[in-house]
């Protein structure tokens, strides 16, 4: 072998050799290596090469290119994998390729957390199995309450679409919280569903069937029927004539789930009444009977004996009663009313239980404001007359204060006077 063909053999042989070198050290990078994205989200992967060899992207459907989804763009920066508008059907893994090397990009789209065929207020009757339906896209469902109270088997167990309950009781009214947990991406989403028991009118605790209500000649009674039911119930009332029933009228007031009947007494009035409460799933029968009591005495008068900023303290004096009277109709309460003295609203009642100390505190008032004052008795009956008014005048708030830091400094200055 000659002089020249040993230099071209030696030039070929660093050549080959600086390819192979070159080849050993390059290697591709990748932008991101994995991701979580929601629905409908754009972004791009980035592939190349550190010796600038040409990559090629794949995914689970084959190589991707300028007309597939998702599409490839050669750009300076590297050969760019893009998605518009992510779908679920986006997720797999895609592999960029160089030919001597690869590497993989592993995407996962989660549609976002929502709550289809979830309403927010559901109903279930009383006695029956319930299915409180709680459809979660997108996570996992967990349950509890409002109140973080535990739902065990059997009387609760969580299925594919709601949380079942059995046998439910009106105590199953409450609010539910339905959580939904997104492992992939951390979120936390709930929805809280108010259950409603349909069940037929009851009554409220510790309401006797039967009532005995007591009122006077010429005075007023008012008759309250309360029940709880669901659907509201519709309120009728009766009076009992000769073991007949007899439509009356009457009603001054009724919200969902009460009614006052409000009664002039005259001597006809005294007997029995029924309330009458029925919905679409029973009814409830509450009997009043109305026996003539007599009208208590009014106070025998009440004065200041203090003054706030918001609160007037009152002493009343009770009426005397007699040795010979009927105990059951001794006065038990007192009322006060009171308006503003300048202004032409209506007399305000506020009710006291009758104490051995004989002071009452009317709060909830104005201060630096003039306030018409004035009492009754009450019994079980009703109410006395009231007596005249007075006029009391609440003090300013700074006063107030005042009075409340000096009342705190009392016992320290006397200690200091006293040396003890």
């Amino acid at each position: 072998m000659n002089l020249d063909t040993r230099r071209i053999t030696s030039l070929i042989f660093w050549i080959l050799f600086g390819v192979l070198l070159d080849a050993t050290s390059s290697h591709i990078i990748l932008s991101q290596e994995s991701n979580v994205k929601l629905l409908n989200e754009t972004f791009a992967v980035i592939c190349r090469d550190s010796a600038g060899r040409k990559v090629e992207w794949s995914g689970p459907k084959g190589v991707l290119g300028v007309m597939t989804r998702p599409k490839v763009e050669n750009k300076m920066y590297g050969t760019t994998l893009i998605f518009y508008g992510t779908k679920a059907e986006d997720t797999g893994t895609y592999t960029c390729n160089s030919g001597s090397e690869k590497k993989h990009y592993k995407l996962v789209v989660e549609a976002p957390i929502s709550f289809p065929d979830s309403p927010e207020e559901q109903t279930a009757r009383e006695g029956n199995d319930a299915v409180v339906r709680c459809e979660v896209r997108g996570g996992q469902a967990t349950w509890s309450t409002l109140d973080d109270e535990e739902l065990a088997e059997p009387k609760f167990k969580v299925v594919a679409d709601g949380l079942i309950i059995k046998n439910v009781t009106r105590e199953d009214s409450k609010t539910y919280v339905c959580k939904a947990f997104q492992s992939s991406t951390g979120n936390i989403f709930d929805r809280k569903i108010r259950l409603i028991v349909q069940h037929k009118p009851v009554l409220v605790p510790h309401y006797a069937t039967d009532k005995i209500v007591y009122g006077y000649i010429n005075g007023y009674v008012n008759l309250t029927c309360e029940v709880y039911a669901e659907p509201a119930p519709r309120f009728q009332w009766y009076l009992v004539i000769r073991k007949e029933k007899k439509k009356i009228s009457g009603e001054i007031s009724a919200s969902t789930h009460a009614s006052v009947l409000q009664l002039y007494v005259t001597k006809r009035s005294f007997g029995d009444y029924v309330c009458v409460a029925k919905n679409n799933l029973g009814m409830l029968e509450k009997i009043f009977t109305l026996d003539e009591g007599s009208q208590p005495d009014p106070p025998k008068g009440f004065e200041l004996v203090e003054a706030f900023g918001d609160t007037l303290v009152l002493e009343i004096i009770g009426p005397d009663l007699e040795e010979d009277r009927d105990e059951n109709m001794d006065p038990r309460w007192y009322g006060v009313e009171y308006k503003n003295s300048q202004s032409e609203e209506d007399w305000s009642l506020q009710e006291f239980n009758i104490t051995d100390e004989n002071t009452y505190s009317l709060s909830g008032l104005e201060p630096l404001t003039d306030y018409e004052v004035r009492c009754a008795t009450k019994n079980l009956a009703g109410f006395s007359d009231f007596t005249n008014s007075s006029i009391f005048k609440t003090v300013s708030s700074a006063q107030d204060c005042t009075y409340s830091i000096l009342m705190l400094l009392l016992p320290l200055l006397c200690q200091m006077f006293t040396g003890n």
